[in-house]
């Protein structure tokens, strides 16, 4: 009993600590774009620096949400045993907020300095900012859910029988004053439609999700 209690411990402890440490390289890494690179990738693009705003955002949005993450494995530490459905539930969405979370620091980590090396052609540099810009707002929009149903206590497992990502899909925001939903206003913009997976704005001349590859829901 004693070993399974301390495996238990040791198995949530260790992810916790691992998100509090990639936080703190994350704080690092924000502190060096904002004082080293953002002027860095400026010159070479021969770009106004506010135009990069875009890159700092990106990394508020990752330290926030490992925060979140780590604290996660404190709830999921306490959850009863017994509780197997809540217990699958959780990790679910969990799991589905790492990778996540996981896509956009990639992102930002890495396909950043790209910018670093040599003047990109316009069009890379758009679809870049395109690209990280949807990672962060659809990042942080499933955290911010993803809190909520923690705050709920897990309720939606009473009465969610689709899938995790569903769960906390743009279709379960919180309805407007009007009783549209978010995803519902967005459609209704000239020229752009709303991916039903990921909630991402797109041109109407395209048929695929630029950040998750949904196909567009003509009805």
């Amino acid at each position: 009993m004693a070993k399974k209690a301390l495996e238990k411990y040791t198995f949530f402890y260790e992810r916790w600590a691992a998100n509090h440490s990639s936080r703190e390289k994350a704080l690092d890494e924000l502190n060096k774009m904002q004082t080293e690179h953002i002027a860095k990738f400026g010159q070479t693009q021969v770009l106004p620096e506010t135009y990069f705003d875009f890159i700092i955002d990106a990394w508020r949005q990752i330290i926030e949400c490992r925060r979140l993450l780590k604290w996660t494995y404190a709830y999921g530490y306490y959850l009863p045993d017994q509780e197997l459905v809540k217990k699958q539930f959780f990790e679910d969405i969990q799991g589905e907020a790492e990778q996540r979370l996981e896509q956009l620091h990639l992102c930002a980590e890495k396909e950043v300095f790209t910018l670093y090396k040599e003047k990109a052609p316009h069009d890379e540099i758009v679809n870049f900012r395109t690209k990280l810009v949807g990672l962060t707002s659809v990042t942080g929009t499933y955290f911010e859910n993803l809190v909520k149903v923690l705050e709920n206590g897990l309720s939606d497992v009473n009465t969610c029988e689709s899938s995790s990502s569903n769960a906390l899909s743009s279709e379960n925001l919180p309805k407007t004053s009007k009783g549209k939903s978010k995803k519902e206003k967005k459609k209704k913009k000239v020229g752009i439609w709303a991916c039903n997976n990921c909630a991402c704005e797109n041109s109407i001349d395209v048929y695929l999700c630029k950040i998750c590859e949904y196909l567009r829901d003509n009805n």
